[in-house]
């Protein structure tokens, strides 16, 4: 299986704090976040486009006969052609649709999406969880933010670290479900981890490379 896998598939992947901007081959755009990878295959566009994703991914799909499809372990995103961005991780699944129509599914649900819907959640979906997307210029990581909205830090803070490579523990382990509300702009740990303070009213101490919320 490994040989077979690595004559007939294709593989994308970003480490801690990485990015990738990818071109497939029917000039699809696909941008990988951090700590995420795509598969494919070796034929893609030949006869399937299909995806499969861990982490998350913007995608810009062109227009064909041939269904653009993101599969991911907590369901299937099939589109024709549009923008949509897919975030699959342990701690939920997210979909949110900029331009067109994105149908969802898996083993027991199928449901669609249209352009400023999205929806996010920590497994299971239907078409109560679709609501519309509350902030501009979704999804936030390509425009080097953060977007919160009663985001528990300890969610947050796996962001964080997933973004920029570092590491940050907490003092007392409840402090892990304060919650925070607030567009962080996220360019650079310093300024991210200042706004953090600013807004929960907490500091943070760096120690032999760990930031420690106190």
């Amino acid at each position: 299986p490994t040989i077979f896998n690595h004559l007939t598939l294709k593989e994308k992947t970003t480490k801690l704090a990485q990015k990738e901007n990818i071109i497939l081959t029917d000039g699809s755009k696909v941008m990988l976040n951090a700590e995420s990878k795509i598969t494919y295959d070796r034929n893609y566009n030949i006869k399937n486009r299909f995806i499969n994703l861990k982490g998350e991914a913007y995608f810009e799909v062109q227009e064909s006969d041939l269904p653009f499809i993101v599969e991911t372990a907590h369901g299937k995103s099939t589109v024709m052609g549009t923008s949509f961005n897919v975030r699959s991780r342990k701690d939920g699944f997210e979909v949110g649709v900029n331009e067109g129509i994105v149908s969802i599914s898996n083993d027991s649900t199928v449901i669609q999406l249209l352009k400023g819907q999205h929806l996010n959640v920590p497994k299971t979906f239907n078409n109560k969880s679709i609501s519309d997307i509350s902030y501009e210029k979704y999804p936030d990581w390509i425009n080097q933010k953060i977007y919160c909205k009663n985001t528990k830090l300890y969610h947050l803070f796996d962001e964080i670290e997933r973004t920029f490579n570092v590491k940050i523990e907490f003092s007392k382990p409840s402090l892990k479900y304060m919650t925070l509300t607030g567009i962080i702009v996220a360019k650079d740990i310093h300024q991210v981890l200042e706004t953090v303070s600013l807004l929960t009213q907490h500091k943070f101490k760096l120690t032999g490379g760990i930031y420690t919320f106190i």
